[in-house]
């Protein structure tokens, strides 16, 4: 397999191995990061798909990288960029509720 990483090979092999909504929903958000040989390195796009793909896909992963050959590597997967990145910023929390209009001394609103 020319021009891919080892990555897209063990993607390929995964595809027949799991359905087709759960290969799009866990594996196709990921992506090729590095490989030292011994670890290669996914990046995922946040925690729960991490801990998804390592609780219910380490074996079918495993099987995967032997299928390519490289049945002693460790596939790690990492969050964001690398495993040093930043967590993404939280949205801004929608504005405060505008406080009752103000009333007089008698409890009435001025305004009606």
């Amino acid at each position: 397999m020319t021009g891919t990483n080892v990555w897209e090979q063990i993607l390929s092999r995964i595809e027949t191995k799991v359905n087709r909504h759960s290969f799009h929903t866990w594996f196709r958000p990921t992506a090729f990061v590095a490989d030292d040989g011994a670890t290669v390195s996914v990046r995922v796009p946040n925690i729960l798909v991490r801990d998804w793909l390592e609780k219910h896909y380490a074996a079918v992963v495993r099987e995967a990288a032997a299928e390519v050959g490289r049945a002693g590597a460790a596939v790690v997967f990492v969050v964001g960029e690398g495993a040093a990145a930043a967590p993404e910023p939280s949205p801004p929390l929608p504005p405060a509720i505008d406080p009752p209009p103000a009333t007089t001394a008698g409890g009435l609103n001025p305004r009606y």
